[in-house]
């Protein structure tokens, strides 16, 4: 019998493609053939540093934006993809050869819920389409301890898809490190820091006297942040790591994490969750500050904000005084750790997430006839 067939579209950033390939490969494991469409400026740099899986399929078109021009301007390129990008979906789709008898049967596209306007294409053509939320889908593959979910093989142990390629010593480093002593820095792939921040950042960590591993992306400062990380090198040999990126699921697993200061991307949130490390919020737009208040700091409570002062500053005092605070409050660990085992309840087979995936896996077999008995 012919394997369905997926197509799969994410929002072109880190932090919604990321979670649309793990749906990618769990899709895969359930014997879907995978069509993974991207922008041709992240294909480049999605192949550049992953290696490619034989059981997906990788393929590009244009996002309508110029060499030169801002991609983490949000708006512009959102006019640009339902404008621009949305005329060269239906163009593939449509010469896709859906009909032939030795090819797989498309049965299915699925694509970020911020890309709605790809729905009504894929209506269309005649296509069953499903909206991804990366609040909500993404949980299911994220809501385990990474080593678990590579065991059971929920997660694909070779699967490294990212935009920057994961600088893998900082596991070694941590090995080093006590447990429940290092303070991870990560604010995902689109939150920019100004100069100021940047530096009050910095001597925070310095202040807190703990050791750091912060996460510090080419593009963090909008400038190469080269320069301003010169000023700490100091602090930086003497108790710091700092990487261009990280394995950040193998990282929030390690025993030496105390906490993690994010931006609250739910990508993130999920991560942090699963390993039952807290949080110290520092949200950047979007959902992030509904998932500070509503999450880990009103709901949750496995976390705590991190407070501006009038200039709209958060200074390296309240950085350290929040650290302090989060790790001498047993109480949120407590917290984080109960949670970790609810999600990994709901993940097993028989859990809400686990039997809600099935669901769907079989939804998208049915419609050609794929269904699992």
């Amino acid at each position: 019998m012919r394997r369905p067939h997926a197509l799969l579209l994410p929002f072109p950033a880190q932090g919604h493609v990321l979670p649309l390939m793990e749906l990618a490969y769990r899709m895969a494991s359930q014997g879907f053939t995978i069509t993974f469409i991207n922008t041709h400026f992240n294909h480049a740099r999605l192949l550049s540093s992953t290696t490619t899986p034989p059981s997906i399929n990788f393929i590009s078109i244009p996002d309508g934006m110029q060499p030169e021009d801002d991609r983490n301007d949000i708006a512009e390129l959102c006019h640009a993809l339902m404008t621009f990008t949305s005329l060269h979906l239906l163009q593939l789709i449509n010469t896709m050869d859906i009909q032939e008898s030795d090819k797989p049967i498309v049965t299915c596209f699925i694509t970020d819920e911020v890309m709605a306007w790809a729905l009504d294409i894929a209506k269309k053509t005649g296509l069953r389409s499903a909206a991804f939320s990366t609040a909500s889908a993404n949980t299911f593959i994220n809501m385990r301890s990474v080593y678990c979910l590579i065991e059971l093989g929920i997660i694909n142990e070779d699967d490294d898809a990212c935009f920057w390629a994961e600088d893998k010593t900082c596991k070694s480093w941590l090995d080093e490190q006590c447990d429940n002593s290092v303070i991870y820095v990560a604010f995902g792939s689109l939150a920019i820091l100004n100069e100021r921040q940047f530096q009050e950042l910095a001597l925070g960590l310095e202040l807190t006297g703990r050791p750091f591993l912060w996460v510090i992306r080419p593009d963090i400062t909008g400038k190469a942040a080269t320069s301003l990380l010169e000023r700490f090198k100091d602090v930086i040999s003497d108790r710091g790591k700092v990487v261009e990126w990280s394995p950040q699921q193998e990282v929030l697993a390690h025993p030496a994490l105390a906490c993690f200061i994010t931006h609250c991307g739910w990508n993130s949130t999920m991560e942090s969750v699963s390993n039952g490390v807290p949080f110290l919020c520092w949200p950047y737009f979007a959902d992030q500050h509904l998932n500070q208040s509503y999450i880990f700091c009103d709901f949750w409570k496995t976390g705590l904000k991190m407070m501006p002062d009038e200039n709209g500053l958060i200074t390296k005092e309240e950085i350290r005084g929040k650290v302090e605070e989060l790790v001498g409050d047993e109480g949120m660990k407590k917290r984080a750790l109960a949670l970790k085992e609810m999600a990994m309840k709901s993940v097993d087979k028989g859990g809400c997430s686990f039997e809600n995936f099935m669901t769907f896996i079989n939804a998208m077999k049915d419609v050609l006839g794929f269904g699992l008995p």
